[in-house]
């Protein structure tokens, strides 16, 4: 598939107190939308970045919150099907954070995140 024909949007759905992200996949044969993954605690979860090298290969980056307002760096990878989270591992010393951009290999073999946290750039890298 050409990827120039791929196209992601993410987007809030409001819902009470909770902001539910959805994502909408499509190409020139097919759609799909979908809601995201969000951890176990997440109050809430927004995405800022995404980054497909196919429409069965994505990766989505954002935070997520808790009941008490802590924010966490979140990454969520798409399988075709369904949007898993990923675990992201803050550095030494950082307690929050956000990851506001993502890029992937284009066989999507490694992704590369940057965001802040504790006022420090924060780079994650998944391969």
């Amino acid at each position: 598939m050409d990827p120039s024909w791929l196209h992601v949007d993410v987007v809030l759905l409001e819902g009470g107190s909770n902001q539910v992200p959805i994502a909408a996949i499509w190409n020139v044969t097919k759609r799909t939308v979908g809601p995201l993954a969000a951890p176990t605690g997440a109050a809430n979860t927004y995405l800022q970045g995404v980054s497909c090298s196919s429409a069965t290969v994505c990766t989505a980056v954002g935070a997520w919150f808790n009941n008490l307002g802590a924010v966490a760096p979140l990454a969520e990878t798409w399988s075709g099907e369904k949007w898993t989270t990923e675990t992201v591992v803050n550095p030494k010393g950082i307690t929050e954070g956000e990851l506001d951009s993502v890029s992937c290999t284009p066989l999507a073999t490694a992704c590369t995140a940057s965001g802040e946290g504790g006022g420090k750039t924060l780079v994650e890298r998944h391969s």
